[in-house]
């Protein structure tokens, strides 16, 4: 299975004096394969220790910090000869070894040649922040669920990826309740409609991060597991600020499309007839036995 995040591991691993990289991400996101992946491709050898299955190594850490010490204890725990050229350390579930957590203070400061990777539920690690944690000595990564497009790399459909990014067309799984919900757009626009101010207010109204595309993305996830159709969707979806601000308000409606018109009705219904003669267009094609991949080079 391909995930993009590997890239992201590979620049931390080529760029020169990096810190210990902490990987954050809900449960059952792959945060433990893509670590075990990365450390089986790029390395010679991987020091796992999973603090939640091995309880008897969080003991390693109650003596102190000496990383010499740690080092050699790691090495016995895992049976591994730890050699700083060719080993990746893996923490996972470190939120379970606070301790844990803190040593990475010291290995940055003391044994910056060893590669160390952990991970824990964002959650669990955000919790031990101010307690010893080591603010400024490591970096961090956020993890996200399986993207549609890793999904179908994952299903030999790379094709179909390469025809859909060539054309800024990208896919992202909201929601899976009974049916899946499965967002199309395009990054450049996206981004441009996420740059307007007023817009990031209403985002932030709603406590969107408004970071990065995929920040607003999985809060949008998050608000899809609250609400059935928030209100504010419409905005990702490309509805014009004022339609979006007018239904939210509940003010009254001008016209009717693709959604509930509030201003410049004649510059929407000239949208709606371009939408509706589209739709037409690739479900004729569709039905008269195109695959999604030839009717993917009309759009």
């Amino acid at each position: 299975m391909q995930r993009y995040a590997l890239k992201h591991l590979i620049n931390w691993k080529n760029k020169k004096n990096h810190k210990p990289l902490v990987i954050q991400g809900a449960r059952q996101v792959g945060k433990t394969w893509l670590m075990q992946e990365f450390g089986k491709k790029y390395y010679e050898q991987v020091a796992y220790i999973n603090f939640d299955v091995d309880v008897k190594s969080r003991e390693i850490f109650d003596v102190d910090y000496d990383t010499e010490r740690l080092i050699m204890d790691i090495g016995l725990a895992t049976k591994t000869k730890i050699n700083a050229e060719n080993t990746l350390i893996i923490f996972d579930e470190i939120q379970e070894c606070p301790r844990a957590l803190t040593s990475l203070k010291y290995f940055r400061e003391n044994a910056p040649q060893y590669d160390i990777i952990v991970a824990g539920s964002l959650l669990g690690v955000a919790c031990h922040e101010g307690t010893g944690f080591p603010v400024g000595k490591v970096s961090f990564m956020n993890l996200f669920p399986l993207s549609f497009e890793e999904f179908l790399l994952a299903m030999g459909e790379g094709r179909f990826v390469e025809l859909l990014n060539k054309k800024d067309i990208y896919l992202k799984v909201l929601k899976i309740k009974g049916r899946s919900m499965i967002y199309v757009y395009q990054k450049e626009k996206l981004n441009k409609l996420c740059a307007c101010k007023q817009i990031q207010n209403i985002f932030k109204k709603y406590n969107y991060n408004c970071t990065s595309l995929d920040t607003l993305i999985l809060d949008l996830q998050k608000r899809l597991n609250d609400y059935d159709f928030p209100h504010e969707i419409g905005l990702f979806l490309g509805y014009p600020m004022t339609d979006v601000l007018g239904f939210i308000e509940g003010k009254e409606y001008l016209s009717v499309g693709y959604w509930k018109v509030y201003s410049h009705v004649k510059n929407c219904q000239h949208t709606f007839d371009k939408y509706h003669k589209c739709t037409h267009e690739l479900c004729k094609r569709f039905n008269q036995g195109e695959s999604v991949e030839q009717i993917c080079r009309y759009v």
